[in-house]
């Protein structure tokens, strides 16, 4: 046998030197892993907040979207309430310019607040019905007025109650929304 001396100063023998390679490069590996590991966590970590905060946005948004329907709603039950005064003070003192320009304005405001209520689930059909009967009958009330020989009462005889039966309603509806903070208009 012979023996191997090792002197000072001298190379380990390869086999030493690609073990130590191999060692440094798996524990390099392991690291390589390991970071690229935690990276994947740290991805899905930084997703996960990404998708909470973007539910969280689109909570907000509808929320908001909820409560400026509501809010509008409000000011067109208000303008309605208001128009029927207007319009019950023009026939009292047979002012036929303003019981036009409110029967004009009545039509225009229904309209608008019926299509804001038809696409919502939760507000009674009743509403609805009450508001396109109110339309029609201000319609028929102001071809009536344009024959001199009705008086402004006779002329929106049918008009008032239909108009004031859909502005009962719409205000029950619009209480219904301020108790509830704008639920009542939820989808």
């Amino acid at each position: 046998m012979t023996s191997h001396t090792v002197r000072l100063g001298a190379r380990p023998p390869l086999t030493s030197q690609f073990m130590d390679a191999t060692l440094r490069n798996m524990s390099l590996d392991l690291v390589s892993l390991l970071i690229t590991i935690g990276g994947f966590a740290f991805a899905i970590w930084q997703l996960h907040r990404t998708h909470s905060a973007a539910t969280a946005a689109t909570k907000a948004v509808q929320s908001a979207e909820r409560r400026l329907a509501s809010n509008h709603l409000l000011v067109l039950v208000t303008q309605l309430q208001n128009i029927e005064s207007t319009l019950e003070a023009g026939v009292l003192v047979e002012d036929r310019n303003g019981v036009v320009r409110s029967l004009s304005d009545w039509r225009r405001t229904a309209v608008e607040l019926r299509g804001l209520l038809s696409s919502r689930p939760t507000v009674p059909d009743e509403l609805v019905e009450a508001l396109g009967r109110s339309v029609d009958a201000s319609l028929q009330a102001k071809l009536s007025m344009t024959d001199s020989k009705h008086s402004l009462a006779d002329a929106t005889i049918e008009a008032r109650p239909a108009m004031s039966k859909a502005a009962d309603l719409a205000g029950e509806l619009a209480g219904k929304i301020k108790a509830n903070s704008g639920e009542a208009l939820g989808d």
